[in-house]
């Protein structure tokens, strides 16, 4: 039994939004909790630059330490994106939102959950990418005059499949934290309300991909499009990235919890319908 623990949420969502609404609604959720966000987003990015530049700054003697740290700087980002759903949800909601210690006691409670959802749904993605790989040595060995396009396009194509296959439980890893399920219920519910709304779903996955990707282009493309930036340093372009990764995650948090919340509550208004339907024949 698919539910969700939206009273108030019903009424926002009503029946369904349409794209621009949705877009709307998560843009005025993340500028009203704008002081809750940012933070959150803000340490997001501070583990995640640790993660990645960690081994870089300590001498070579240190690498195995600081290969660890990076590995547990990343297991750290969860929770706190555990916490960032939990807080976009809450306001959605208009429910009560625990203290900072109970949510991060929380969060830290979900990592099993989101593990086991992660797992799960794995397996068709690393199918894809052995097939992927098995095709390109196949290709060098017995068709070594594959057109240059062919190779161009076969990365994009990769991640695209990877993508498709994973659009049906994305917010499993959602539902872990804002309604509290477990691993299988949290995928079963996943695709539950995705049915329907397959590409749907999958447009705002590939958008907020694509804006991501966007952002970390950036240096890239002022280089490119601006040969007279050449004098620029990297590390200012490299803050710029940053800083607008800090802004731009809550929003697509915020623009996720609230697909969710509109998937919901189409769910439910098909599922009243059709009782209603049973009940006049």
């Amino acid at each position: 039994m698919v539910t969700d623990n939206t009273t108030h949420a019903q009424n926002t969502f009503s029946s369904g939004l349409s794209g621009p609404e949705l877009l709307l609604l998560s843009l005025k959720t993340c500028l009203s909790l704008t002081s809750k966000l940012l933070p959150l987003s803000a340490c997001l990015i501070a583990l995640l630059g640790l993660a990645k530049y960690m081994p870089y700054l300590v001498p070579q003697a240190y690498m195995d330490k600081a290969s660890l740290v990076s590995m547990f700087a990343v297991l750290a980002t969860i929770p706190l994106y555990g916490i960032l759903f939990t807080v976009i949800n809450a306001h959605l909601n208009q429910a009560a939102l625990p203290n900072l210690q109970t949510l991060i006691i929380s969060s830290f409670q979900r990592l099993l959950s989101f593990g086991g959802c992660l797992i799960s749904s794995m397996l068709l993605p690393l199918i894809i990418y052995v097939l992927y790989f098995a095709a390109l040595f196949a290709s060098a060995e017995y068709l070594p005059n594959v057109p240059p396009t062919v190779l161009f396009f076969a990365p994009s194509l990769m991640v695209g499949l990877i993508l498709l296959s994973l659009i049906s439980k994305l917010f499993a890893f959602v539902l872990v934290y804002t309604e509290r399920l477990d691993a299988q219920p949290a995928l079963q519910t996943s695709e539950i309300i995705v049915k329907g709304h397959f590409w749907r779903t999958f447009l705002y996955t590939l958008f907020c991909f694509c804006v991501i990707l966007f952002i970390f282009k950036i240096p890239s493309l002022i280089s490119y499009y601006f040969p007279g930036s050449a004098n620029i340093p990297l590390n200012i372009l490299n803050s710029l990235v940053l800083i607008l990764l800090w802004l731009t995650m809550p929003w697509i948090a915020c623009l996720w919890v609230c697909h969710k919340g509109d998937l919901f509550s189409r769910y439910q208004h098909k599922t009243n319908q059709s009782q209603q339907q049973s009940l006049a024949q």
